[in-house]
């Protein structure tokens, strides 16, 4: 059980003066004590007046640390830590104001480090480094500042040859009514070189060919416009699930085997759902 806000309010029931240790006074800090039903110690929190403020710690209920954090009036300011069973660290986050901010750390349960993460304000930003339990580098992916994968980077095998593409971005909504266009744009959060073009159609895998994901029935064709997207509108063939499944050609830019971490986007395919919504299923007011 994570310390949330259920087990708060049980805190701030217990920041009124039940089970209270040290100064009465609720302006001042003073410590408070959660138990579990059978009387075994829950949580262990310091609080300022009817807020959390200071170290909090909570145990499972076996007795083991659950997790331990710290806060600042009432919201979660500075690394909360989180453990295994056996005792040993599974995750270390760094909050601003009850927000992820900064480092965060994942753990495997042998100590080995598994994933390096970067928040901006709630936002992942940055660069995030995945490993396996070997300690050898798995995936690498690079994020703007609104949180969008720009880049990833495959190591196959772990820790070797490197293989890396920017990620494409799609802007378009979720939801359409029957009927409407499917519109929007998909751009990269690098700039391309070259002449690069975007075929809009129905993917279909085959192992057997060199290119392994052909387009058959080409619903259309977009070249890149002046500011790096590609536009694209077209009517989907059926209401509820659908997808929007597109790939890149970039002939200048192939893929070979001395060039195989580029900002090439050659052969990339992608498969975007979104839904078709019905009229019928729209609920009118009544009138009556």
């Amino acid at each position: 059980m994570r310390i949330g806000r259920g087990c708060l309010a049980s805190v701030f029931l217990l920041s009124l003066g039940v089970c209270s240790i040290g100064c009465r006074d609720t302006q001042q800090d003073r410590g408070v004590k959660v138990a579990y039903p059978d009387g075994r110690l829950h949580v262990l929190a310091t609080v300022r007046g009817k807020r959390l403020h200071g170290r909090a710690i909570e145990y499972s209920p076996t007795g083991t640390i659950d997790n331990t954090s710290r806060w600042v009036e009432g919201k979660r300011t500075g690394v909360t830590s989180y453990y295994y069973s056996s005792g040993a660290l599974k995750d270390s986050l760094t909050f601003l104001n009850d927000t992820l901010h900064g480092l965060s750390l994942s753990y495997y349960r042998n100590g080995a480090l598994q994933q390096v993460r970067r928040y901006t304000h709630g936002v992942r930003t940055g660069t995030a480094v995945t490993f396996d339990s070997l300690g050898k580098r798995t995936q690498q992916s690079t994020y703007d500042r609104d949180g969008n994968g720009i880049y990833d980077i495959f190591y196959s095998p772990p820790g070797e040859s490197p293989l890396g593409s920017p990620v494409p971005i799609t802007e378009a909504k979720d939801t359409i009514w029957w009927g409407e266009k499917y519109a929007g744009s998909v751009r990269f959060g690098y700039p391309l070189k070259g002449n690069v073009t975007m075929i809009v159609g129905v993917l279909r895998e085959d192992r057997k060919a060199v290119d392994r994901w052909p387009v058959v029935d080409t619903v259309q064709v977009v070249a890149q416009s002046q500011d790096g997207r590609f536009y694209f509108s077209y009517y989907p063939k059926q209401p509820g699930p659908n997808s929007f499944q597109y790939k890149f050609i970039q002939p200048q830019r192939s893929w070979d085997a001395t060039n195989r971490d580029s900002l090439t986007v050659d052969l990339q395919t992608v498969t975007h759902p979104f839904f078709c919504e019905e009229a019928s299923q729209l609920k009118l007011p009544s009138f009556r």
